[in-house]
């Protein structure tokens, strides 16, 4: 009976198991599927392209990851355009061949899987839809390009273009460059004007101007009052590295000046210079919303000034501004080594930006001596200034409270422990990189919290010949905290040569003002939020008065 009974129990121990088996079988097999989907689900990345500009019936060669091991549904787009499946030759996980088609026009490559689309979307440029010269102006009196020497460069390279109807001096006119974000689904093209210190020669058949920083390959084209000329192609190359734009916000921000006359007769007046949003590669598209009142000059060297007469004690009266623009975040991929040691000295950039002015004191040789122990001799100007930005990391301690009015930096490294805010960091940053002779610049602006709070903070930039401008914010670089800001994993990394899009730009350098009325009273205001030495001029029987800057108000982030 006992051995019956075993047996029973042996069968429904088996039977137990071979119920249990099948279940235990398809669990095994779903964890391995779900394992395997998290590394072949990805999608696809773009990494290069063999070719830039290629020519019908050429191959191009795209390389990258995560393309799939066959084509299967997969494919390739250019602004809008799949070629057709006889062009492909190969396509495997990390390379895709295709022939290139007549019918494929110039545009931003991105690759098309079931697992999505690539966020690097790589500019292309096929020969036979390139911008041709025509033979001369559509209209009378239009600008028209004829040739562009060089047709390839790096930025700060001195390109000349010919042609006819550029007018006598630029004024108003510009030279406007292809732009082109990263991550972003657009095939719009975008450009962006050359600054006024790019500029060497402007007369009417002739332009000398250096490549502008943030630039990519594409078409170059002028406007006057006269028109918009034909477009031509420059080809920016990248010895040095890369600059990616990316992440794009778009802000709508509010700012004022309050004024109360205290003490004021019959001709009298005050000046107001009000600094506008920054026009930049990160920072586009700036759009004016409102204003009230009107001033009179709307852009002088980017500030916008204001007159007020004949004031009366006790009155009282506002300037309000509204903007909106985009901004974004700004990544830096730079070889150190392939970087140039000597800077071209007749640049408009070198003489501008690598002296001292009224804001950065380089021309103190106890300056030059201690800049010249700081980075020890190094002769390459990316490394010399990670070398300065470690040092004030190592000697200056945050304070959003230290009187940055009375600064001296010779006095202040005496001490071990130096307080600083933004302002001082920054200066700091850019007298020791000038008194050495790298070019670099204050930039003035705020910064956006988590809760769409404005701080005023400053940060700087640094200047490398073939490359541009290298954000730097050694305040936020040595943990500075503004409310409820982001916090960043690594932060002396993140902010040497990287800037997130919570930046928001008022000044590049110094914006030069000439004071107006000889017998006049000048008051320079850092909460205006620009870097002027003069924000206010009052003048005739004008005695007192009280001003506000009020801080940048965020109306939306979108």
């Amino acid at each position: 009976m006992e051995n019956k009974k075993n047996i029973k129990d042996y069968l429904k121990w088996f039977l137990d198991i071979k119920n249990i088996l099948p279940i235990a079988i398809f669990v095994v097999l779903l964890i391995i599927l779900l394992f395997s989907s998290g590394f072949t689900g990805r999608a696809p990345v773009i990494e290069s392209i063999s070719k830039k500009v290629c020519v019908p019936n050429e191959e191009l060669v795209i390389y990258g990851k995560f393309f799939g091991k066959s084509r299967n549904s997969g494919k390739v787009n250019v602004s809008g355009y799949s070629p057709p499946t006889y062009t492909y030759r190969e396509w495997t996980d990390e390379k895709i061949s295709l022939v290139v088609p007549e019918e494929m026009k110039s545009g931003l490559i991105e690759v098309i899987t079931a697992n999505g689309k690539s966020g690097e979307i790589i500019p292309f440029v096929n020969k036979k839809h390139m911008p041709k010269i025509a033979q001369g102006p559509m209209k009378a009196g239009e600008p028209y390009v004829e040739d562009i020497k060089p047709k390839k460069g790096p930025v700060g390279t001195q390109v000349t273009i010919t042609g006819v109807n550029f007018g006598l001096n630029k004024i108003n006119s510009e030279v406007y460059f292809t732009w082109i974000p990263q991550g972003e689904t657009s095939n719009v093209t975008t450009f962006i004007p050359a600054n006024n210190y790019d500029f060497d020669v402007w007369n009417d058949k002739e332009i000398k101007l250096r490549i502008p920083d943030g630039v990519a390959s594409g078409s170059l084209f002028i406007t006057t009052d006269k028109g918009r000329s034909n477009a031509l192609y420059f080809e920016v190359s990248e010895p040095v590295g890369k600059k990616l734009y990316h992440s794009r916000l778009t802000y709508q921000v509010f700012y004022s000046v309050k004024v109360r006359i205290i003490n004021s007769l019959l001709q009298s007046g005050l000046y107001l210079w009000i600094p506008r949003i920054f026009n930049a590669p990160e920072q586009r598209e700036v759009k004016l919303i409102f204003q009230e009142p009107d001033p009179v000059l709307e852009n002088y060297n980017g500030v916008m000034q204001y007159l007020f007469e004949n004031l009366e004690s006790e009155a009282k009266f506002q300037v309000r501004l509204s903007f909106m623009f985009k901004r974004y975040a700004v990544e830096t991929q730079i070889n150190p080594y392939a970087v140039d040691p000597v800077y071209n000295k007749n640049s408009n950039i070198y003489k501008q930006f690598a002296f001292s002015d009224a804001l950065i004191p380089s021309y103190d040789t106890r300056i030059t001596g201690l800049a010249k122990a700081v980075v020890g001799g190094e002769r390459n100007p990316y490394l010399a200034c990670r070398s300065i930005y470690n040092y004030l990391l190592r000697k200056f301690e945050f304070s959003p409270n230290a009187k940055n009015s009375a600064f001296n930096l010779m006095e202040a490294v005496q001490n071990n422990e130096v307080p600083g805010d933004s302002y001082i960091y920054a200066v700091s940053f850019c007298t020791l990189a000038r008194s050495i002779g790298i070019p670099c610049r204050p930039v003035s602006g705020y910064i956006v919290d988590n809760d769409r709070l404005s701080h005023l903070h400053y940060w700087a930039e640094f200047y490398l010949e073939d490359f541009g401008w290298v954000p730097v914010d050694p305040a936020l670089g040595d943990g500075a905290k503004y409310g409820n800001f982001p916090d960043e994993s690594n932060t002396t990394f993140n902010y040497f040569g990287n800037l997130d899009n919570n930046h928001i730009a008022f000044s590049k350098g110094l914006t030069k003002i000439n004071q107006i009325n000889p017998e006049g009273k000048t008051v320079r205001s850092i909460k205006s939020g620009g870097l002027q030495i003069i924000n206010e001029e009052s003048f005739g029987n004008l005695f007192s008065y009280s001003i506000e800057w009020t801080p940048l108000e965020i109306l939306g982030i979108y």
